[in-house]
């Protein structure tokens, strides 16, 4: 994995993941949580700008995110046994669009970030930037690449946060 450049001076990757202040090299390097009241943006009930490195932000913002959500729980039986937590969306598809979002978006558009909004009826998790220029609409989702732009962050983010949301999808499957 290549975290520095030829001249021995960090990659950008590098500094995404591992910078103690990474706002003060990438200041739009951030995830906005915001959750709204109802089903469009009239009304914000809470919103948080999260910042740190990477790992920090995603486990940040699957905490807001979760912290945000319907819980329910199933007990076993009539005698206390052990309860079950059951939120209303799993929360592996959260992790999975936070991996996508933080893998694909773009980082040189300043003053653009991750966007986790919470509404009554939804969650929507957005990220600037968009589809490789080599793809259009009508291939997306049939066609595959061997080359990305943040090839280093999907490369760590894989073998970081990947492994938690693989682990979690076979949970699924197996329970």
């Amino acid at each position: 994995m290549r975290l520095t450049a030829n001249n021995q001076q960090f990659t950008n990757a590098a500094v995404l993941f591992f910078a103690k202040n990474l706002q003060s090299h990438i200041s739009h390097a951030t995830i906005r949580c915001v959750l709204f009241k109802g089903i469009d943006k009239r009304y914000i009930l809470d919103s948080k700008e999260i910042a740190g490195n990477l790992v920090v932000q995603y486990e940040e913002a699957l905490k807001c995110l979760i912290s945000k959500l319907n819980l329910r729980y199933e007990i076993e039986n009539q005698k206390g046994g052990p309860r079950k937590e059951i939120l209303e969306i799993p929360e592996t598809v959260f992790r999975e669009a936070l991996v996508n979002a933080i893998c694909h978006r773009s980082y040189y558009e300043k003053g653009a970030v991750i966007m986790v909004e919470i509404y009554d009826d939804r969650v929507e998790i957005s990220n600037p930037g968009g589809l490789i220029s080599s793809i259009t609409q009508q291939e997306f989702g049939t066609k595959s690449f061997k080359t990305f732009p943040n090839k280093i962050i999907i490369n760590i983010s894989y073998n970081t946060l990947g492994r938690q949301t693989l682990l979690l999808r076979s949970e699924l499957f197996v329970s």
